[in-house]
């Protein structure tokens, strides 16, 4: 099989699995935590995801760019991965640092505190990603891969954790779960 046939094939499959499994899961979770819940999830959600944003400070794309243009340099890809992940660190730490002071100090997170200190543990795990590395080396195949293992392994937890009403992880003990 070609290079380009395999790049659509993954394209293909990556594209399925980021339709079909969120299609399964909302049916499940939204019977589950009802509008009250689904809102302090998606609430959660995209307050995290604005320090997600502050941490990344637009190296996906940067690194993306840069990355494909030293594709064939094996050194300079290494360094440039270096350089990417030592910023993308320190702005993760500060962006860490900053969601910390919001979520405990500020009274008007005090009811979602629990779901987004939760959610804020997506804060230093998206900058481990290093995702713009694979796609600067289209490596397309690796990338659909780890997308399956992940939308398999969060597939699992929400069946797996997601049983009761909301709150749903101290919930588990209550109902027999």
């Amino acid at each position: 099989m070609s290079s380009i046939q395999k790049n659509v094939v993954s394209a293909a499959v990556r594209g399925i699995v980021q339709i079909v499994f969120p299609a399964i899961t909302i049916a499940y979770v939204s019977r589950i935590l009802n509008p009250d819940g689904i809102g302090k999830i998606n609430f959660s959600n995209t307050f995290v995801s604005y320090f997600i944003l502050l941490g990344g400070l637009g190296i996906n794309r940067y690194g993306t760019r840069e990355g494909a243009k030293r594709r064939k340099n094996p050194a300079a890809v290494s360094q440039l991965a270096a350089e990417l992940l030592a910023i993308n660190g320190f702005m993760t730490v500060v962006s860490i640092a900053l969601f910390a002071i919001v979520v405990l100090c500020a009274e008007q997170t005090e009811a979602y505190r629990n779901i987004l200190l939760i959610y804020g543990f997506a804060i230093p795990l998206s900058a481990l990603s290093m995702e713009w590395l694979y796609y600067s080396m289209e490596d397309y195949p690796y990338i659909t891969k780890r997308i399956t293992f992940c939308k398999t392994l969060g597939f699992a937890c929400v069946f797996l954790f997601v049983r009761c009403r909301w709150p749903f992880l101290p919930c588990m003990a209550r109902c027999g779960c």
